[in-house]
């Protein structure tokens, strides 16, 4: 959580900070109004996504999980074990407190929220005269001039001067064409969920002021001039607060608005350049956002191989015991067939060893085959689980037979040199998801090594 926090912090700051220094001054309204809302709702999503970036070069098997309950042993490269302990348990969990603090303070947001907008749903009723395609609703009160989608919130002693006001009437009119009401939902339904995001308000601030400088350039075009605007605009400021859900006429300060009214539009290549910078910056931190590095703790800085102790039905021992183990005869991997003489992939690893030497199944599982067959001679094939099976070919013996269960570590035949075998040796494949994979990845990581020096 604390990460998700300073990530979309970082990136929500980003991103308001090129909206201010590239895209606030190519008064480009519409495309800000689209790049406030939607590196919002990336920067607060984004992060959430945690993509892992893998930062060791340790081989670590996939049989490696954070079990809890589940002690881990970890084999280095000299052997030596490591012990991790169980944590204890806690007695008491600031899990419960922070979520039934969030809950709450959440429920309490949303609660504001709906009254605010149930405020709004019972003014609707004292309804006024159309104008300009929107219905008026009178106030009793004193107020600024304010919309919500299709209604004009008025004062009913303003009624006759508001009717008047061309400039006001098609300021509110873009809002309710616009839907900058839908905006400004949306922005405070987020601030309830995520009410601890600290420049959540900053983002309000600048998407409510995106609309009132679209709405005064639509209402400013539709009038003689900027200055019979600017005259109208100042009619109707420091009247009285609306509700935090409209929009309203009086919103911004007056010198920002005027100071937006009349700066220049830049040239066309300068808004593209700040509009390609602002994308590209903005595209790459959200998206950077999105990753985490691999968890390295003070064991995964060393070359390891990890096993957890109870999880014994994924291929990862020896097939063949360390003492017996002569050497890698043949690594996994593209090769010249000592047979053929032609280059073909070797789908596993080949263990030299003696005559009469046991091999072992590597994992828990049922046999599946256990024959004879002309490439592979004695052979047998184990599945482990839905994911694995591994299998070992050319011995001289079989100790099983089809539909035995065996343990990792059983005895399942002797090493030999049938089929098409040109010495003693154990073909050893993994099997994952129907597909071969290397079966050093599944070894402890000295063997590992020694497969790969070859």
């Amino acid at each position: 959580m604390i990460l998700y926090l300073i990530k979309s912090t970082a990136a929500l700051a980003i991103v308001i900070g090129i909206y201010k220094l590239l895209l606030i001054k190519t008064k480009l309204f519409q495309f800000n109004r689209f790049y406030l809302l939607a590196s919002l709702l990336l920067a607060l999503i984004v992060p959430s996504l945690q993509m892992e970036i893998s930062t060791s070069h340790a081989v670590v098997a996939e049989t490696f999980k954070q079990v809890d309950k589940i002690d881990q042993v970890f084999l280095l490269e000299k052997g030596e074990e490591i012990q991790i302990a169980n944590e204890k348990p806690t007695t008491f969990s600031w899990y419960y407190l922070l979520f039934g603090l969030y809950t709450i303070i959440s429920i309490s947001l949303f609660i504001r929220f709906a009254l605010h907008l149930l405020h709004l749903l019972r003014l609707t009723k004292q309804k006024g005269p159309k104008v300009n395609g929107m219905q008026t609703v009178l106030l009793p009160y004193k107020s600024n001039p304010f919309s919500f989608f299709g209604y004009l919130f008025i004062s009913e002693k303003l009624v006759e001067e508001v009717s008047k006001n061309s400039a006001l009437l098609h300021h509110e009119k873009t809002h309710f064409e616009q839907l900058h009401s839908i905006d400004i939902l949306m922005v405070e339904s987020l601030q309830c969920l995520l009410w601890f995001q600290p420049l959540l308000q900053l983002f309000k601030k600048e998407i409510k002021s995106n609309h009132e400088f679209l709405a005064d350039e639509a209402a400013s075009a539709k009038e003689s001039n900027e200055s019979s605007y600017l005259n109208s605009l100042l009619q109707f400021m420091e009247r009285g607060s609306s509700n935090l859900l409209t929009s309203e006429f009086g919103y911004l300060s007056i010198k920002n608005r005027i100071k937006m009214i009349y700066q220049t539009k830049p040239k066309a290549m300068k808004r593209i350049f700040s509009l390609l910078i602002a994308v590209l910056i903005t595209t790459t931190v959200i998206i950077s956002s999105a990753f985490k590095p691999a968890p390295m703790n003070k064991v995964l800085y060393l070359p390891i191989f990890a096993i957890e102790k109870e999880k014994t039905d994924i291929p990862s021992i020896l097939p063949i015991k360390k003492e017996n183990l002569e050497k890698i005869a043949s690594p996994y991997g593209m090769r010249i067939n000592p047979i053929n003489k032609e280059q073909k992939m070797h789908t596993g690893i080949d263990f030299t060893a003696a005559k009469g030497t046991p091999i072992l199944a590597t994992a828990d599982g049922t046999i599946e085959l256990a024959e004879f067959s002309k490439g592979y001679g004695n052979h047998i094939k184990i599945k482990h689980n839905n994911t694995y099976q591994s299998m070992y070919a050319h011995l001289s013996k079989l100790e099983v037979k089809a539909g035995d269960q065996v343990k990792q570590g059983d005895i399942i035949g002797i090493i030999g040199s049938t089929g098409k075998s040109l010495s003693i040796h154990l073909h050893y494949e993994v099997i994952k998801e129907n597909e071969n994979v290397n079966p050093a990845d599944y070894l402890p990581y000295e063997i590992s090594s020694e497969v790969e020096e070859e």
